[in-house]
This record gives structure tokens, sequence and C-alpha cells, in this order.
């Protein structure tokens, strides 16, 4: 690849990687400003708006853990930053790369941030714990994130308590429900039916259930703990592959 086409793709990878950033921080500073930028208002318009930030952020967190796992595979297959190879690979490959990061081994770490410049042992285990927390919230989340990517069969609610004179304290919490529909051939049966003029029909349906996930309204604290894991890995690759001089 020449040199001008390889800054090129650079620049492309490092831009969506500091756009998505960028904008949870704004999504971010709009929650936690949110009574002050909008104080007047109907309280179900207010609502709507904060589970409209977490939705959107839920997204966002999500998006950029799969761009971390398009860098983590393509960097581990060479011990090098490609530009292009990151931009090729699918979101299969970005999925399956989470669900084996509990097999990393120490050499699979150190490949992904460049061998010539090989992590300390604390900083291995310190890289590890990140892939790990990670992991863990993608796939707790990827059902939710998916049913959103495909604006459909998701309904989010707020649901709050306020505190009572015997002292119990009030909580708010954004709650999620989605239709998880199950994917192969093994979750499938045949329903029958019939068409508008009575002719009998086998429809296909997949195996399906209603999943529910609960946030803390108050903050997006839940997702910024994710999302600097994931900016702190991407910037290691990024400055363990820089052109040196």
């Amino acid at each position: 690849m020449r040199q001008d086409d390889y800054l090129q793709y650079l620049l492309v990878i490092d831009n969506v990687h500091r756009r998505i950033y960028d904008t949870f921080r704004f999504l971010e500073g709009l929650h936690d400003r949110f009574p002050q930028l909008f104080p007047v208002g109907p309280m179900q318009l207010q609502s709507y708006h904060r589970l409209l930030l977490h939705y959107q952020t839920i997204e966002l967190v999500c998006q950029y853990i799969e761009l971390l796992g398009s860098y983590s595979v393509a960097c581990r297959e060479t011990g090098l930053l490609y530009p292009h190879r990151i931009l090729s690979i699918s979101t299969g490959e970005a999925v399956r790369f989470y669900d084996c990061v509990a097999s990393l081994t120490d050499d699979d770490i150190r490949r992904i941030f460049n061998p010539r410049y090989p992590l300390r042992e604390e900083e291995v285990q310190d890289i590890r714990d990140r892939y790990t927390r990670i992991s863990n919230f993608y796939a707790q989340n990827r059902s939710l994130y998916n049913a959103i990517k495909h604006s459909s069969r998701v309904y989010p609610m707020e649901i709050e308590h306020t505190a009572t004179p015997a002292g119990e304290p009030g909580w708010s919490y954004i709650a999620f429900q989605w239709v998880h529909v199950h994917q192969g051939r093994r979750r499938q049966h045949q329903a029958r039916a019939h068409t508008w003029d009575g002719v009998a029909v086998n429809l296909l349906i997949r195996d399906q259930e209603i999943r529910t996930e609960l946030f803390p309204s108050g903050n997006l604290s839940a997702y910024r703990a994710i999302i600097d894991d994931c900016h702190f890995i991407i910037e290691r690759i990024l400055a363990s592959n820089a052109p040196e001089g």
C-alpha cells in the first residue's frame, strides 16, 4: 500500500474513533445538564428526553465496542495496524472476538499492541481486565443493541420511586423491554395461518422472548466506564503504531 493511501485510511479510522468518543461526551454533558437546559416542560416530556438519551447512548457504546473489536481482530493477525484491514472487519468477526476474550493469551494481547514495544506484565493484566469488562457489557446488551439497530421491538420506560418519610431512599431507572428473537434453524417452528382469501399456509416463526434491562437514569456512569475502557485501548493501539521520528 502506498504511504498516501495508508495515511488516508488511518485518518478514516481515527476520525470514526474520535467522533464516537466525542459524541458520547456530548450526550453525557447534555444528560447531566438537562434540568438546567430545559427547566420548563411537562414531566412526561422530560422523561421521554431522558429515555431518548439513554437509547442513543446504548447504541453508541455498542458501536464503539464493535469498533474496538475490529481494531483488536486486525492487529492480532499481524501485530501491526493496517487501517484498510480494520475497515474490512465484519461485525461477526468482532462478535466472535468478544465471545473468546476469556481465552486470550498474554501473547495475544501483546500482539494487538505491536510486539516491537512489548507490554509489561501489569499492563497486560490491565488490558485483559478492560477487555473483560467490555466483553461482559457487550454480551449483556447485545440483544438490546440489535433490537435498537433494527428500530423495532424496543419499549423504553422510566421507573421512579420517591423517598419516603420513613427514610427509604428514592431511585429512578430507565427500563428497556424488547423482544429477543432467537436465530438459527433449531429455534424455528411453523404456525398454521390463512391468507386473506382463506388459503392455508405455514408461517416460519422463530422462538421469541421478552427481555428487560435496567439502567440508573440519574447519570451515564454505567456507560462512561465502558466508553473509557474502549477509548484507552484504541488510543494505546494507535500510539504503539505511530510513525517514529
